[in-house]
């Protein structure tokens, strides 16, 4: 895969505009359920930057199937995360992401939502 290989050429590019262009490349070329591009994804989560970090859960949305169950624990330490677009960005893929029902992941988010701060996570 072209997309897998650029994002081991430069995937730990000291750019977070490079890192971000990589993962957006990951999650348009790969097909829905492409374990290494959900694990690309996966891996983009952790990044120090909150560019790539949203970059990275919203290509969790566009890569995963229904259940993915490391799109939805990446998604759901995201719910933590400083940034308030990140934490946006994350509970719409856990929400998206998550078997319908499921408990554990209504709570968190019901819990991030009452505790939130950011004025554009809770609207």
């Amino acid at each position: 895969d072209l997309a897998l290989s650029l994002f081991d050429a430069v995937g730990l590019d000291p750019s977070p505009e490079v890192r971000v262009a990589v993962l957006h490349a990951v999650s348009s070329m790969c097909p829905r359920g492409s374990t290494e591009g959900v694990a690309a994804c996966v891996d983009g989560c952790t990044d120090p930057s909150d560019t790539v970090r949203r970059a990275a859960v919203e290509g969790l949305t566009r890569l995963s199937f229904k259940g993915d169950k490391a799109a939805v624990h990446a998604g759901m330490v995201l719910l933590e995360d400083p940034s308030p677009v990140v934490r946006l960005a994350a509970m719409e893929t856990v929400a998206g992401v998550a078997q319908k029902g499921d408990e554990s992941v209504c709570a968190a988010i019901v819990a991030r939502v009452q505790t939130e701060t950011g004025r554009s996570v809770r609207v």
